[in-house]
């Protein structure tokens, strides 16, 4: 439930949360190398680009649709047929049971729920392509039934999947990791604040007032101006930036229960005015963050690209303290430093399943 995974501006969704867990597990049924599971890993993420630059996914994911499970799903399907050596009549099978499958709710984003969907979407892929596998068999049309009901309905104008178009160049400019553990739609708004906080040097206790105007879209996600528990901070703005003056960062630690008690952060959350802008297009997050202090003065910066985006990457460095927070709290810092060495190493790997022996308790 970290919220704490990659993103991309074309599939509107956090590609590895499905593919990486999924093709690991692979690893239990036969002897993988890291060149295979990076081929793999590939084959899900392109087929995902290409069924969201294809199709109408604007009016899926505004129509309520979470996209990390209904288009992460048949990466899955399209990554693990891969691995697993399945036929092209098995892979065209497993695209058509997994259509039967996919589900989730942007209405449960900052609940329990909004993992699961990725869980059960993961699940779901691979057991269509062991289903498959084994002969399983599925009618053939289903897969275009689900393009024109989940992706606008528009049969009429439905176009063919294009694969020539250079989907690389797509993911290279569109394609992020995200810096603080909270919704991404937040990020730009966060490191303006963080801009100003950095550059100005004031304390939040001069702070009077807050104002964020950011893309209208992003308020469909950030829907908890008042959150009630860790998991809806991560979908609050307000919380978000308020925790941001005052920490001076975000970090893993900041999304808990118990932070919710700060007093600090509290006060300023309540003096942050978050607003929608509904000239900016949707994919691009043009932010806005204007802080008036105490004594009279206001401080404004525009925020385009928020740590983490094509223009303005992580670090090798950071990735690699990211990577190091999250699995030092499940395996522990030994465990953790090795596997991170064995995936920096991953081409290289001649069986994969050593790494998952490594991100086990």
């Amino acid at each position: 439930m970290l919220d704490y995974d990659d993103d991309s501006l074309v599939t509107n969704n956090h590609p590895s949360s499905l593919l990486v867990p999924t093709l690991l597990s692979c690893t239990s049924k036969k002897r993988l190398d890291g060149a295979d599971v990076l081929t793999a890993y590939v084959a899900g993420l392109e087929t995902q680009y290409h069924l969201a630059h294809e199709y109408d996914l604007e009016w899926h994911v505004e129509s309520g649709w979470h996209a990390t499970p209904t288009l992460g799903i048949f990466g899955v399907v399209a990554a693990t047929a891969n691995l697993l050596d399945l036929s092209p009549e098995e892979t065209e099978h497993a695209f058509n049971i997994a259509s039967s499958m996919p589900a989730g709710l942007r209405q449960n984003f900052g609940t329990m729920t909004k993992p699961l969907h990725v869980g059960h979407a993961a699940r779901s892929g691979l057991t269509a392509v062991l289903l498959a596998s084994e002969g399983f068999t599925a009618d053939k049309r289903a897969f275009d039934e689900f393009v024109s009901l989940y992706m606008g309905g528009h049969d009429d104008t439905r176009p063919e999947l294009e694969l020539e178009h250079d989907w690389l160049s797509l993911y290279d400019t569109t394609y992020h990791l995200k810096k603080y553990p909270c919704c991404g739609n937040a990020h730009a708004a966060i490191a303006g604040a963080l801009e100003l906080s950095q550059d100005y040097e004031f304390s939040t206790n001069e702070i009077h007032a807050v104002t964020i105007l950011a893309p209208e879209f992003t308020k469909s996600d950030l829907q908890y101006p008042n959150p009630s528990s860790g998991l809806e901070a991560k979908f609050s703005m307000e919380y978000a930036v308020a925790k941001a003056l005052v920490e001076g960062e975000l970090v893993l630690g900041d999304f808990t229960d118990e932070q919710l008690d700060n007093e600090i952060v509290e006060d300023l959350r309540q003096r942050i005015l978050y607003e929608g802008n509904k000239d900016i297009p949707f994919g691009d997050f043009e932010t806005t963050v204007e802080i008036e202090l105490q004594c009279g003065t206001t401080l404004q910066t525009v925020c385009h690209e928020p740590p983490g985006t094509h223009e303005n990457p992580l670090t090798d460095s950071e990735i690699e303290s990211k990577f190091m927070n999250c699995a030092t709290q499940t395996v522990g810092r030994t465990a953790a430093a090795r596997a991170l060495e064995q995936l920096l190493n991953l081409r290289n790997v001649s069986d994969v399943s050593k790494i998952c022996d490594s991100l086990r308790r």
